[in-house]
């Protein structure tokens, strides 16, 4: 073999671990990243409720039932709760970040749980009352391309006024146990709860419907 073939190889294994390289470390800079949003997506859930809880207690130090009944529920909260919710489920079909999305999935149902908690709380007082779903999904799911597609929709069409609660299937997590023994739900399949109740993803959109008009405010009657 010439000189000039050997150099031509020796370049091409260059550019190969070259290649090789980069591609490992913009992939670790890319989760890296990822994490950071999610920690910090986390985080601002986890001080959300921390503050309900002191402004609950600092009313009952006070003696005072001052301000709003939905001080948790912040505008652009359910916004945020919905787009981390996609970000981890996206996770879940990636293999190279299958640890980080194990480390990740359980705090975020734990968070998720504690937020609905708060609706349903909200709600019972609420005159405006927010719909809610819960999406129990599996690992490695390709028939969740449907929902996903559905709650897309529907997040765009009612905003703050329906909160898209979108969990990974983890058997570890006792919480989401707890609550899949409750709703009689499967493991390993995709499952949906609209408002308290089980339901087909066929059937979700009219339940919506159903209950936002249930839910809206009557408008108050003018004086003549």
């Amino acid at each position: 073999m010439d000189i000039e073939k050997k150099n031509l190889i020796y370049k091409a294994l260059a550019l190969t671990f070259c290649i090789m390289f980069f591609s490992i470390l913009f992939s670790q800079i890319f989760t890296e990243r990822k994490m950071s949003k999610f920690d910090m997506e986390m985080t601002y859930l986890r001080d959300t409720l921390k503050e309900g809880q002191v402004i609950l207690s600092l009313r009952q130090a006070l003696n005072t039932r001052q301000g709003r009944s939905d001080d948790l529920l912040t505008d652009g909260l359910a916004a945020r709760l919905f787009e981390t919710g996609i970000d981890i489920q996206r996770l879940s079909n990636n293999e190279d970040s299958n640890t980080f999305f194990k480390k990740v999935s359980r705090e975020w149902i734990y968070l998720n749980i504690e937020l609905w908690q708060k609706l349903i709380a909200h709600n019972r007082n609420a005159v405006n009352k927010k719909s809610y779903i819960i999406y129990i999904y599996p690992f490695d799911c390709n028939e969740c391309v449907s929902y996903k597609n559905l709650f897309n929709k529907l997040h765009k069409e009612y905003g703050e006024k329906l909160w898209l609660f979108i969990l990974p299937d983890n058997a570890e997590s006792g919480v989401l146990h707890t609550i899949k023994q409750y709703y009689k739900i499967k493991d390993n399949a995709p499952s949906v709860i609209v408002n308290g109740k089980p339901a087909d993803i066929s059937k979700i959109e009219g339940i919506l419907k159903d209950s936002m008009k249930k839910n809206k405010k009557p408008a108050k009657k003018t004086k003549r």
